[in-house]
């Protein structure tokens, strides 16, 4: 484990100079990527301790190489798999705004007047983990389908497919985008944002390693292999030790 956690603070090292060269880039990933999460600080001593007991617990168990092997890669994967999707998010009872459309959103419509918008960031809240972004009115509700004073720079706007440029306020060539979005937000669209603050990272990070810690550690008796579950006779009473005075036994 001591390794492991060696390992992860020498890639950050390495990894630092790379994140900060490619910071306010469309390369920069944040630190709550699942791919950065779990190579960075403390959650790899985590990781490392859960697959050492998973191993031995499932060893104890099974008692066979080849299945404890299997077994315990397809737990751990599918706790690896479940934690960034489902658990984590949740860690923490997230936070809620609702933000006016601006800079860096991706926005899509078709000539049916249906749309969708959605944020990659939060003035204010650097490096914020967004949950999930959506469009809403001006009562909050959700929406995707344009006031009607807007359907027709919808129609005139939609390409092709159907899709507008993603990121369009970054677009400026991009008139029709931008006459679609003005006229959306002076109808009162906004943007409903779900996030985690970035001030929240090192709360994941320790919350998360000792969830891992925690986790059960091998039951009593599978050490052994659970020799005396497995004797046919059951378990055996300790006799005595025969007085040199005593009878022999017939």
């Amino acid at each position: 484990m001591a390794v492991t956690e060696g390992m992860s603070l020498l890639q950050a090292w390495w990894a630092a100079p790379i994140g900060q060269g490619a910071s306010g880039t469309s390369l920069a990933m944040s630190k709550f990527s699942p791919l950065v999460f779990v190579t960075h600080g403390i959650t790899p001593l985590g990781y490392a301790a859960f697959a050492f007991t998973l191993g031995v617990t499932a060893g104890a168990l099974i008692q066979r190489t080849v299945p404890d092997m299997a077994v315990t890669l397809v737990l751990f994967a599918a706790v690896q798999i479940a934690m960034p999707l489902w658990i984590r998010p949740n860690l923490f009872t997230p936070n809620h705004t609702t933000v006016a459309i601006g800079r860096d959103i991706s926005f899509s419509n078709n000539t049916q007047g249906n749309f969708t918008l959605a944020t990659g960031s939060l003035a204010g809240q650097l490096g914020a983990w967004i949950l999930s972004s959506g469009a809403v009115d001006a009562a909050g509700h959700p929406v995707s389908t344009a006031p009607s004073a807007c359907t027709q720079a919808m129609v005139n706007g939609a390409g092709p497919s159907g899709l507008h440029c993603l990121h369009c306020l970054h677009c400026l060539h991009c008139l029709h985008c931008l006459h679609c979005l003005h006229c959306l937000a002076s109808h009162g669209i906004r943007i409903a944002v779900t996030y985690q603050p970035a001030s929240r990272y090192w709360a994941f990070e320790w919350t998360e390693t000792g969830i891992y810690l925690a986790a059960p550690w091998p039951w009593p008796g599978t050490a052994s292999g659970g020799s005396a579950a497995a004797s046919p006779e059951g378990p055996s009473e300790e006799k005595p030790p025969l007085s040199p005075f005593s009878p022999a036994p017939h």
